[in-house]
């Protein structure tokens, strides 16, 4: 730790009335932050009972250091400054208090140092990029545009991509239809006929451009809430 400046005109004020109490804090945290660096990490003490103690100790060497300047073998006292047997006076009268004030100091700057010492050796997580996910087959489907004029039916403009079995992007030439209470179902059931809840439709009758329009005037709003389509069908073009 940084050697301590004996001359009692450091820690207590000019006239000898009053102690520095913030050099001797400074003085505390600076020499906590110093024996935390010297201990880490495997003499670190970890529980504040034990730094409590070693702060105590160091304490009552850094008063007894400054005192001794002063103070003979024999007891007497030696001055070579007019003020100094009042300032020495406060010092060793206030001596619990400057050993509060430094020992307060020293747990804090000890523990913050090894909090932040075990925070600098702590790995680091390396953040992972997002997975794509991935479809049972490899293949996906994806919607390119939608037509939503009427509301009661929306078209869907569909691609392929399959990169294990097909080349490039594949364009579904035939839109897919999803009809809602309200439009006209297609004329004739096909085979490819889907529903979306996983059952076909059997709704016949095929959307024609008058009940289309029909539909739309008769529902001038678009749905307020998500609704359950009725069914759905390739449209052929």
């Amino acid at each position: 730790m940084t050697k301590t400046n004996r001359n009692i005109d450091v820690w207590v004020s000019y006239d000898g009335k009053e102690l520095k109490r913030q050099v001797i804090m400074h003085k505390g945290e600076n020499d906590g932050i110093e024996r935390a660096q010297a201990d880490y990490p495997h003499a670190v003490y970890r529980d504040r009972l034990s730094v409590e103690w070693i702060a105590s100790q160091i304490a009552q060497e850094f008063h007894n250091e400054v005192t001794s300047l002063y103070k003979r073998y024999d007891g007497s006292w030696s001055f070579a400054n007019p003020h100094d047997p009042e300032r020495v006076t406060t010092w060793v009268e206030n001596t619990s208090e400057v050993k509060r004030l430094y020992s307060t100091a020293f747990i804090a700057g000890y523990e913050e140092e090894v909090a932040k010492r075990d925070e600098a050796a702590r790995p680091k997580v390396q953040p992972q990029p997002a997975a794509t996910p991935a479809t049972p087959t490899g293949a996906t489907v994806r919607v390119k545009n939608v037509d939503r004029d009427n509301p009661n039916q929306y078209v869907y403009y569909l691609e392929l991509v399959d990169p294990t079995y097909i080349d490039g992007v594949f364009e579904i030439k035939d839109p897919l239809v999803v009809y809602f209470e309200g439009a006209a179902a297609p004329e004739t059931p096909t085979p490819t006929q889907l529903s979306s809840y996983g059952a076909s439709s059997t709704t016949p009758g095929r959307t024609t451009a008058g009940s289309s329009y029909a539909a739309y005037e008769a529902t001038s709003k678009p749905p307020q809430r998500p609704r359950k389509p009725h069914g759905s069908y390739w449209k052929k073009q």
